[in-house]
């Protein structure tokens, strides 16, 4: 399958799926008024190892390239992770394991300790699904993790997520939550 995406409208991607095998991304970040020469631009790579009609196990790896802090000498950062998913293509669970890295000139560092991501999609109605996605930090406390959830409605070819992304911290403190809008087309 080859497909659009793009997440909160500033991070446009063209991705191919392979057979639900291999999963293949390159985008970039970008919002109005920013300057060319400092999107960062993204690259991911995903291969499922492992399938069965209830559970896979995937391995990735994301790149970041950073022009932004350059003059930190800092070029890239990235994450690569594992992830095992159980459920069927309408209702499923994931956990991710992932560390993050950071290139700095010639010289790579890897976080010691894992960021733990867990997702989910349920499917509520023939053409809505209820989605979300929280990361959790090793080095934060428990509630400034990032927890998103939204709404997504789809056809055969388009999909939309209308949603929030916020922590129990900024709830706390009356933060209002960002908005999420993400919106795939399917090309093939």
């Amino acid at each position: 399958k080859l497909y659009c995406r793009d997440f909160c409208l500033f991070y446009p991607s063209l991705n191919y799926g392979l057979a639900n095998i291999l999963s293949i991304q390159a985008g970039l970040f970008w919002y109005p008024g920013m300057d060319y020469e400092n999107i960062p631009y993204v690259g991911n790579v995903k291969i499922t190892a492992f399938e069965t009609k209830l559970f896979s196990l995937a391995t990735g790896v994301t790149y970041v390239n950073l022009p932004v802090i350059q003059k930190e000498r800092i070029l890239s950062t990235g994450f690569a992770f594992v992830t095992g998913t159980i459920g069927n293509r309408y209702n499923h669970a994931s956990i991710s394991a992932g560390w993050g890295y950071l290139q700095k000139e010639s010289e790579w560092q890897r976080e010691d300790k894992p960021i733990i991501i867990a997702a989910g999609n349920i499917r509520l109605l023939d053409f809505v699904s209820f989605v979300t996605e929280n990361w959790f930090f090793p080095e934060e406390k428990i509630e400034n993790s990032l927890l998103s959830m939204a709404l997504r409605f789809f056809g055969r070819q388009i999909a939309v997520d209308l949603g929030a992304t916020f922590t129990v911290n900024s709830i706390q403190e009356k933060i209002p939550p960002i908005p999420v809008i993400n919106i795939t087309y399917h090309l093939r």
